[in-house]
């Protein structure tokens, strides 16, 4: 699944609405314990199909979010809005976090 962000993205404007698609990195004292890809779409059954193969059976699986869970280690998909206006595009966002 391939990110289109907008043209023009930067670290100054990523978090605008044409700018969120693409991959993100959240640290912790220098430990990486989020990472998140974002499409848009409304459909995640490919990306959701595709790591049931990988991680098995979720531990939640709505139309809207799939959550697998292993130890502190938690991978899912989501079906939502790119920012709390009603105006964002809608994304699907994979995310894996590792809490330290």
């Amino acid at each position: 699944m391939t990110a289109h962000p907008d043209p023009g993205c930067s670290p100054k404007n990523h978090s605008s609405a044409g700018c969120v698609q693409g991959i993100s990195a959240q640290f912790v004292d220098h430990r990486l314990v989020l990472l998140s890809y974002a499409v848009g779409g409304t459909d995640k059954a490919e990306a959701t199909a595709a790591l049931k193969k990988k991680f098995g059976t979720p531990v939640i699986d709505t139309h809207e979010a799939t959550v697998w869970t292993n130890g502190n280690t938690t991978a899912s998909v989501v079906v939502g809005k790119a920012s709390e206006a009603n105006d964002g595009p809608t994304l699907i966002t994979f995310m894996m976090s590792a809490p330290n």
